[in-house]
Formats: structure tokens, sequence, C-alpha cells
């Protein structure tokens, strides 16, 4: 076996691997900061939209979380591509993002309904509009909640990234599935799984690590919060 991962592991094939997961990382970060401006779109449309955006808005989260995503980036990739002449790497993503940002439209509006209505009442008594309310009190407060949960989604998005190999796009698993064609044993393709498991678990794991700082951190500053607020 450690035969089999030194001559897999060339400089050649490690670069080749490195392009992918390059590419991964890439799309991942693309993906969830457009998503996350999507989704907060969407998050403020249903909860201070007319009933007709909140229909609309529903309708448009119900679908993409009750639909399993694969089915989404074939009908980008093939669909999308040919009726409006975009690339398949553009199409992608942009079903990436209306994918996700209906699940962080959920996220932002649970964290945007936890601030205090109270808040509102104080900005509209200093002279603040709605907008300037939301855009200076609200979302900044919202979002340094989320963080952990979008880094949780950022996880996530990383992880579904490997389905953008069975539509030809050279991301991580892509890439991974060319090295490993050019190995027949068993010995070689146990190797080659071995090393993709063990990409994907060193950066998500990492991630999950900061997921777990911030969240625990954030517990701490409750607390205090909390107790602070007792004591007065």
């Amino acid at each position: 076996m450690l035969h089999s991962f030194s001559h897999i592991l060339t400089s050649a094939n490690i670069n080749y691997l490195l392009k992918g997961l390059l590419l991964t990382l890439q799309f991942s970060i693309i993906n969830i900061l457009l998503s996350f401006i999507l989704g907060l779109i969407l998050a403020i449309a249903r909860n201070y939209g007319s009933k007709i955006i909140k229909s609309l808005v529903i309708i448009y989260v119900e679908i993409f979380r009750n639909t399993p995503l694969l089915l989404w980036l074939l009908f980008a990739r093939f669909a999308l591509t040919r009726a409006f002449g975009i690339q398949p790497y553009t199409a992608v993503i942009a079903m990436f993002v209306c994918f996700f940002a209906s699940i962080l439209c959920e996220q932002i509006r649970s964290g945007i309904n936890s601030i205090p209505v109270g808040q509102f009442e104080a900005a509209q008594s200093q002279g603040f509009t709605f907008v300037q309310t939301l855009r200076y009190i609200i979302i900044p407060q919202a979002v340094k909640m989320l963080i952990p949960q979008l880094l949780s989604t950022l996880i996530t998005i990383i992880k579904d990234t490997s389905y953008l190999s069975t539509i030809a796009i050279a991301d991580f698993m892509y890439q991974a599935r060319a090295v490993m064609a050019n190995y027949i044993t068993v010995q070689d393709k146990i190797a080659c799984y071995a090393i993709i498991v063990l990409v994907y678990f060193i950066v998500n794991f990492l991630l999950s690590c900061l997921v777990r700082y911030l969240s625990s951190d954030k517990r701490k500053k409750n607390k205090k919060y909390k107790l602070k607020q007792a004591l007065n």
C-alpha cells in the first residue's frame, strides 16, 4: 500500500490534483458569497415584502430545498448552456447559488428575527429610515451571529462540488478520477480513494474546527451578556 502511495503521489499528479483543489475552493468561496447576497435579498423580501413577494419567495425556497442539487446541476449543464449559450462553468455557478441561497435565506431570516424588535423602535426614534435600520443595525448583528452557520454551509458546498465531476468540470474530484484512471491494481485504486478522502477531510475538518471555535466563543459571549444583564 505504501508503495502505491509513493508512485501515485508524483510531482505531476500532485500538481494536477492541486489545480483541481484550487478550482474547488475558488468555486466554493464564490458560491458562498453570491449565495449569501441572494439569500439576504430573499430573507428581507420574505420578512418585509408584500404578500405576493412573500409567496413567491416561499415557493422558490420550497422548490429548491425539496429537490436534489444534482438534478439542477444537470439542468444547468445540458439545458441552460444550450438555451442561453452561456459557459457550463457560469451556468453551474448560477445554479449552485440559486440552490444554496434557498438554504441561507432561512438561516438569515432566523438571524434577523432573533434581533429584538425594540432595536427597530430605538432606531426609528433616532431618525433612521427602515432601510438604514436594516443596513446599519439589524443586518450587521444578524450576520455576526450567522458566521458559524455560513462556514457550515461552505463545508457543505465544498463536499457538493464533487458533483461537478459528473458534468465534466475539472474540480478536485474530476482531477482525482482522471489520475485514478491511470492505475489498474486494487491497491492503487484504494490508495487513490484514500488520498481523495484525506484531502476532503483535512479541508473540511479545519473548517469544522473553526465553526466549533466560533460557536463556543459565541456561547461564552452570550453567557457573559446575560450575566451582565442580570447583575444590572
